[in-house]
């Protein structure tokens, strides 16, 4: 499984000492959050936030791009991340993943509880054959609400998605919930709360990649 850490909840001063903390358990991946208010609460990094931090600790980078236009920062995001991940219901998603595709980075769209992509969206975003496809991130929370209840129709939603090539899952994390989105299809995850929370992020990351 695709692991990655997210440090929303870290932000600010304390995200570096935090990633480089994680990186030496083991993350390899870091899930950069970044918001404008339009589908959760404005926060989270700037692209050159992210990248600085990221250099730090020399791992990957993976963009969640919660903004009601992304298209416009894709680009800045593409120079340093292997994948970006912008939200159905932003007004420019189609033109974000093809311009994202276009940079040679994989597209992902996100899936926010209770929203449904337009009729066709997923479908028109994955081009048949191509070796970068769409990924799907199903929000198991409602976006920017870290540590809040899991949304108990998560596993039904992966099922009805899968398979994909990348069918990932993020929001409330734990070990044993790992286990259950695994089953129902998921093959990516990102954790904040549960992996930053853990006494042993070593042994965590480890449980976590033995599903």
């Amino acid at each position: 499984m695709r692991l990655a850490c997210s440090l929303w909840n870290v932000a600010g001063p304390r995200a570096e000492s935090e990633a480089r903390r994680l990186a030496a358990a083991g993350v390899q991946l870091f899930h950069w959050d970044r918001s404008d208010g339009s589908m959760a609460k404005a926060g989270g990094f700037t692209a050159g936030q992210a990248r600085g931090i990221g250099r730090q600790v020399a791992a990957r980078a993976e963009a969640h791009l919660m903004l009601a236009r992304p298209l416009a920062e894709v680009e800045t995001w593409c120079e340093f991340c292997e994948l970006v991940v912008v939200h159905a219901e932003a007004a420019d998603a189609a033109a974000a993943c093809a311009r994202i595709r276009e940079l040679g980075r994989q597209p992902g769209i996100a899936l926010s509880p209770g929203s449904e992509p337009r009729p066709g969206l997923l479908e028109d975003l994955v081009q048949a054959g191509a070796e970068l496809d769409t990924a799907v991130l199903v929000m198991a929370v409602k976006p920017g609400c870290a540590g809040s209840q899991f949304e108990p129709s998560t596993a039904a939603r992966l099922t009805s998605l899968a398979p994909r090539a990348l069918l990932g899952v993020d929001g409330a994390m734990t070990l044993e919930r790992l286990a259950a989105v695994r089953q129902a299809g998921a093959n990516w995850a990102v954790s904040g709360t549960d992996l930053l929370a853990s006494p042993n992020p070593a042994a965590w990351l480890t449980q976590a990649s033995a599903l």
